[in-house]
């Protein structure tokens, strides 16, 4: 079992350098972050198996002392890889990354903190780490 979790581990770690050194699809990263737009990059895993979770909703959010805000919503592919941007937003309080897995047992989630305020043309790397239920590898489209 442990040298499963550690084979896991490396792939896992692996793919995070590829995408890294490789770049997720630097030309979509380009133009989205033109006119104060950042970006946020991670992947989303299973908190016990370090397996990478598709189908996961992630959710960027700022919110302002109004309560008002921007919100990004991509799903998880196949490998875990979620991408988004979103426009800055003057006055955000506080900005955080969401991933919300939906599972017929209910929902789950795992939730990160971004810095204030955020700057345009940054991307952020945040990865996710979501507790599964017992049994299920993966999460239904929402």
């Amino acid at each position: 079992m442990k040298a499963q979790k550690s084979l896991i581990s490396i792939m896992t770690y692996s793919a995070i350098l590829t995408s890294l050194v490789f770049g997720m699809s630097s030309a979509g990263r380009a133009q989205s972050l033109n006119d104060g737009y950042f970006r946020v990059e991670g992947y989303v895993f299973d908190k016990t198996t370090l397996r990478p979770l598709k189908n996961v909703k992630v959710e960027i959010r700022q919110r302002t002392a109004d309560d008002g805000g921007n919100m990004a919503v991509p799903y998880t592919d196949e490998n875990g890889l979620y991408s988004a941007a979103a426009p800055t937003q003057s006055g955000a309080v506080f900005n955080t990354v969401l991933a919300e897995c939906l599972t017929t047992r209910g929902r789950v989630a795992s939730i990160v903190k971004l810095p204030v305020p955020l700057r345009a043309g940054e991307v952020y790397l945040r990865n996710l780490y979501v507790q599964m239920p017992r049994g299920f590898t993966q999460c239904q489209i929402q």
